[in-house]
């Protein structure tokens, strides 16, 4: 068996029609694919991966905050690009000069 294949059997807990058989019997199972984590995703991924409209995450790729990977027509981004940016806009900013310059005096 593909080890990204889970099987889960679905059993009913309660009998809808009581003429119908148990439901053990009933039982249905579903296959379910879980996909390893991509290392390219598409603008609309990665926009959607960030919580952020499309058009921003081209705005983010035309400021340079965001940086893609072109192969042929397709434009990829990749996954570690993404957590980069957030981890560069997670970290405290240094305080602005004019600031620094106040808290002294």
């Amino acid at each position: 068996m593909n080890p990204t294949v889970r099987t889960i059997r679905l059993v009913a807990t309660e009998q809808a029609h009581p003429t119908r058989r148990s439901a053990a019997t009933d039982a249905q199972v579903v296959h379910l694919t879980i996909a390893p984590d991509k290392l390219l995703l598409t603008v609309v991924e990665a926009a959607h991966r960030l919580g952020i409209s499309r058009s921003l995450m081209y705005e983010l790729i035309a400021a340079g905050e965001i940086e893609t990977i072109h192969i042929g027509r397709l434009c990829k981004i990749a996954a570690r690009t993404v957590e980069a940016f957030v981890e560069r806009r997670n970290t405290p900013a240094a305080e602005p000069a004019s600031q620094a310059t106040e808290s002294r005096l």
